[in-house]
C-alpha cells in the first residue's frame, strides 16, 4: 500500500506538470490566432493547421521527454544510494530501456490527450480575426464533457497500471481531479463574489480583484495548482501521523509488550501458574486470556465446494493488488478461535453475538459422515454459531446465515455465520477472522496465544528470558521492539515520499512563478498608468502585497482544507481508525502559503515596479 501511494505522489506530480505544460501550449495557440487567420486565408486547410501545431506539439513533448529521460539517468546513479542507506537494499543502477521508452511515449501521448480541446480551437478561429481580435465559437458542453471523461480515463489508466489496485487508483485519481475541479470551482466562486461587491471595498483591493479578474483563466490555474500542492504536501504527514499514532498508542488501549506463540494445550496451566508466581511481586504484570488456535480448511459453503483458485497462474503478474489478495486469501488455510465475548477491540456490526449463557453447552464436533439434515429450522438450532471479520467475508462473499463447513484435522464442524465484526488489528491482540461460540470446537487439537502487558521496560527482557528459558518451545516476541522497528520503517518511507512530494513542490512553484510573472506582464499598463497619476511606491507595494499574500493565502487553505477531506475519505475506505487534524501541518500550512505569497509580493513589486514610465507610451502603442 505504502508502494503504491509513492507510486500516486509521482502521478500527482505528473498529472500537476501535464496540465501546466498543456495550458501553456494552449495560451501559445491563442496568441498564434493571427497566424492561423493569416494561413487560413492564404487558403490552407484546417486539417493541414491542424497537423502543423500537432508536430509542433508533438516535437516540444519530445524534446521534454529527452530532458527527462536524461535527468533521469543522472538520478537513477544517487538513487539507489539514498535507498540503500535507508533500508540497506541494493537497487539496480540502470533504468530499464522499456521504461525510457514508456516515459517517452507517454509524455507525447499525454500533451495529445490534454491538448485536444486547443486543437479543436484550430477549427473555429474566424479570418477575421485579422481585422479586430474576435472569439472563436466555444467547443459545445457535451463535447467539452467527453473530452474531459475521456482525459479522466486516461489517468485512471495510468494509475491502475501503476499501482495495479482498483482501490487505490480509484481512491487517488478521485482525489486529484476532484481536488483540481474543486479548488477551481472555489477560486472561480470567490474571484466572482468578491467582485459583485468590489464597490465596499478599499481602492487596493478592488485594484487587486481587477487584475486577477483580467488573468481569469490563469488565476484559476495558479490557485488550484498551489492548493493541490498544499494538498498533496499536507496529506502524506497527515496519513503518516495517522497510522503511527495508531501503530504505537492507539487511542483508548494499552498495547500488549510480550506476544507468546505455540503455547500447548497442557502447558496453560503450568504458564498459568508460572506467571502467577511474577505478579505476586510485579503488581502491575496483566496477563489477557489465554486465546485457543484451531487450524482448520474450509471445505464447503451452503454445501458447495469452496474453489480456491489454485490455477492462476496465467494471469500472475497481470493481476490487480485486490485479485491478488483475494486469491491468497481463499487458498490459505482458517485460523479459528472461540470465545465468549467480543474483546475491546472488537465491534458488532452486524447480527447478534451469541449469549455467554447459552455457549457452553454446544458440542457440534461432527463424524466424517455428516449429511444435511431435512429440517432447516432444526439444522440451524444445531449449529453452532459463527462470527466472520467484515472485510474478510466480503473478500469470501460470506452472508449472515450463510453455513460454512470446516475440516479440523479430519474431523468436519459446521456452523453458521451469525454476526459480522471489525477488528481493531493495530490492537496487537489474539484476533480471528472466524470466530465460533464456545463449546463447538472444545474438543479440537488446539495451541493457545498469549500477550502480556503492564511490563516495565526494565523487566521486559529479563521476563522474556525467562519464560524462554521455562518454556523453550514458546516463541516470545517482543512488541515493543517489532513496534518500534515498524516505526522506523514508516518513517524512513514517509521520507522518501516526502522527497518525491518535492519534486510536485517544485513543479507547482514553478508553474505559479510562470503564471504570476504573466500576470504582471498583462497588468504592466494599470500599474504605469497609476504611477503616472501620481500613486506611491509605498501604497503600489501595499497593492502588490495585499493581493498576491490572501490569493496564496486563499488557495493554501482551500488545499489544506481538501487534504482533510481527502484523509477521511483514504481512512474509511482502508483503516476505519480514530483520527484528529495535526495542529502542526495546519500552522505549516498557514506559514507556507503566507511566505509563498510574500514571494510572490516581493517579485511583483520588483517586475512592476521597476520599468521606465517611457515605457507607457510603447505599452498603448501595442
Amino acid at each position: 500500500m505504502v508502494t503504491a501511494f509513492l507510486k500516486m505522489i509521482s502521478l500527482s506530480s505528473f498529472l500537476l506538470s501535464a496540465f501546466g505544460a498543456v495550458f501553456f501550449f494552449r495560451n501559445h495557440l491563442i496568441s498564434e490566432r493571427k497566424t492561423v487567420a493569416i494561413l487560413a486565408t492564404l487558403g490552407l486547410s484546417r486539417k493541414n493547421i491542424l497537423r502543423i501545431y500537432l508536430q509542433q506539439n508533438i516535437f516540444l513533448s519530445a524534446c521534454a521527454a529527452l530532458l527527462a529521460i536524461l535527468f533521469a539517468l543522472l538520478w537513477g546513479r544517487i538513487f539507489p544510494q539514498v535507498i540503500w542507506h535507508l533500508y540497506q537494499f541494493q537497487l539496480p543502477a540502470s533504468i530499464p530501456f522499456k521504461s525510457m521508452l514508456g516515459g517517452f511515449a507517454l509524455s507525447i501521448l499525454t500533451s495529445i490527450i490534454l491538448g485536444m480541446a486547443s486543437f479543436i480551437s484550430l477549427f473555429r478561429i474566424p479570418p477575421a480575426t485579422l481585422l479586430k481580435p474576435l472569439e472563436g465559437r466555444k467547443i459545445n458542453r457535451i463535447l467539452a464533457l467527453s473530452l474531459f471523461f475521456l482525459q479522466g480515463f486516461y489517468f485512471f489508466a495510468i494509475a491502475i497500471g501503476n499501482s495495479r489496485s482498483w482501490m487505490i487508483s480509484s481512491l487517488s485519481i478521485g482525489i486529484m481531479l476532484g481536488s483540481l475541479l474543486l479548488l477551481g470551482l472555489f477560486g472561480w466562486t470567490l474571484f466572482q463574489g468578491l467582485w459583485k461587491i468590489r464597490r465596499y471595498f478599499h481602492y487596493g483591493l478592488r485594484l487587486a480583484l481587477g487584475n486577477l479578474r483580467l488573468g481569469h483563466e490563469k488565476s484559476l490555474l495558479a490557485f488550484a495548482a498551489l492548493g493541490f500542492v498544499t494538498l498533496s504536501l499536507s496529506l502524506i504527514p497527515q496519513l503518516q501521523n495517522l497510522i503511527l499514532n495508531e501503530i504505537q498508542s492507539p487511542q483508548g488501549r494499552i498495547l500488549p509488550q510480550l506476544f507468546l506463540f505455540d503455547i500447548q494445550e497442557d502447558q496453560a496451566e503450568p504458564f498459568s501458574e508460572f506467571l502467577s508466581e511474577k505478579f505476586k511481586t510485579e503488581k502491575s504484570f496483566h496477563l489477557d486470556p489465554l486465546a485457543p488456535m484451531i487450524r482448520a480448511r474450509l471445505e464447503k459453503v451452503n454445501g458447495v465446494n469452496f474453489d480456491r483458485e489454485n490455477e492462476a497462474k496465467g494471469s500472475v503478474g497481470k493481476e490487480s493488488t485486490e485479485e491478488i489478495r483475494r486469491r491468497q486469501i481463499r487458498n490459505r488455510g482458517f485460523n479459528l478461535s472461540y470465545r465468549d465475548s467480543l474483546s475491546d477491540a472488537e465491534v458488532l456490526v452486524s447480527g447478534k453475538f451469541w449469549e455467554k449463557s447459552g455457549a457452553a453447552g454446544v458440542n457440534k464436533i461432527t463424524p466424517p459422515e455428516f449429511s444435511y439434515r431435512e429440517s432447516a429450522a432444526q439444522e440451524n438450532a444445531n449449529l453452532p454459531e459463527i462470527s466472520v471479520e467484515k472485510d474478510y467475508a466480503a473478500r469470501l462473499n460470506f452472508k449472515l446465515g450463510d453455513h460454512l463447513l470446516f475440516d479440523v484435522q479430519g474431523v468436519e464442524v459446521e456452523g453458521r455465520i451469525t454476526s459480522l465484526r471489525k477488528v481493531r488489528w493495530t490492537s496487537f491482540q489474539p484476533n480471528f477472522f472466524v470466530l465460533f461460540e464456545p463449546g463447538a470446537l472444545a474438543e479440537a487439537p488446539k495451541t493457545f496465544l498469549a500477550t502480556l502487558k503492564g511490563i516495565p521496560l526494565d523487566k521486559l527482557s529479563p521476563l522474556q528470558d525467562e519464560i524462554s528459558a521455562a518454556f523453550p518451545n514458546f516463541t516470545c516476541l517482543n512488541l515493543e521492539e517489532v513496534i518500534k522497528k515498524t516505526v522506523t520503517l514508516l518513517n524512513k518511507m514517509a521520507m522518501l515520499i516526502q522527497l518525491l512530494s518535492i519534486f510536485a513542490l517544485g513543479i507547482g512553484l514553478t508553474l505559479l512563478w510562470l503564471i504570476v510573472d504573466s500576470l504582471i506582464k498583462e497588468n504592466k499598463t494599470t500599474t504605469m498608468l497609476l504611477r503616472t497619476l501620481g500613486e506611491t511606491r509605498k501604497r503600489m507595494v501595499f497593492f502588490y502585497t495585499l493581493q498576491f499574500t490572501s490569493f496564496c493565502l486563499s488557495a493554501g487553505m482551500a488545499g489544506y482544507g481538501l487534504s482533510l477531506i481527502s484523509v477521511w475519505v483514504v481512512n474509511q475506505f482502508l483503516w476505519q481508525v480514530p483520527w484528529h487534524p495535526s495542529l502542526s501541518i495546519f500552522l505549516t500550512c498557514f506559514i507556507g502559503s503566507l511566505t509563498i505569497g510574500i514571494a510572490c509580493s516581493v517579485y511583483a513589486v520588483y517586475r512592476g515596479l521597476n520599468e521606465p514610465l517611457r515605457g507607457l507610451l510603447s505599452q498603448m502603442h501595442n
